[in-house]
């Protein structure tokens, strides 16, 4: 008795959920497509990835140039000196004399000590300047300027 292979199949139970040659051969594509897929996002992630690394590089290179720019910079500072935070010694200046504000001429001449004298020193702002030459004054310059500053003081707290 000669069996035909087809008919011998269709007597087989465990064939008879077997996938038919259409769905075999689109299975086979669809393995296929996804193969050639995975590969062209790895090669595009690949690529991605080189650029963010020689972008990185470029960083690297930037911020190491500026790092030595700006030791470049520091030791420079460092020879000439900041005014006021030199490590030598400050130069000396003649100590003010007080002013009590009754002689005219003797009101420029410490106008002019003051302005001199406040090259050497250091000043957050000029309020705090205001009140290192205030401290000089005495008698009736210091009433007078005293006045002025409280009012001055009144009119930046009540705008």
């Amino acid at each position: 008795m000669s069996t035909d292979p087809v008919s011998a199949a269709a007597n087989m139970p465990e064939l008879a959920n077997a996938p038919s040659m259409e769905e075999r051969i689109a299975c086979m594509v669809f393995k296929a497509l996804q193969k050639e897929l995975v590969s062209q996002v790895q090669s595009q992630v690949q690529a991605g990835l080189a650029d963010i690394q020689a972008g990185l590089a470029s960083l690297a290179t930037s911020v190491s140039d500026t790092q030595g720019g700006l030791e470049a910079l520091a030791g420079r500072v460092a020879d000439v000196g900041v005014a006021g935070c030199g490590t030598g010694p400050r130069p000396s200046v003649s100590p003010l004399e007080k002013y009590d504000g009754i002689s005219k001429t003797l009101t420029d001449q410490f106008v002019r000590q003051v302005e001199a004298a406040a090259e050497f020193e250091v000043f957050w702002d000029d309020h705090q300047k205001i009140l290192w030459a205030q401290s000089y004054l005495t008698g009736s310059a210091q009433a007078w300027s005293c006045v002025i500053t409280t009012g001055l003081d009144d009119a930046a707290a009540n705008p």
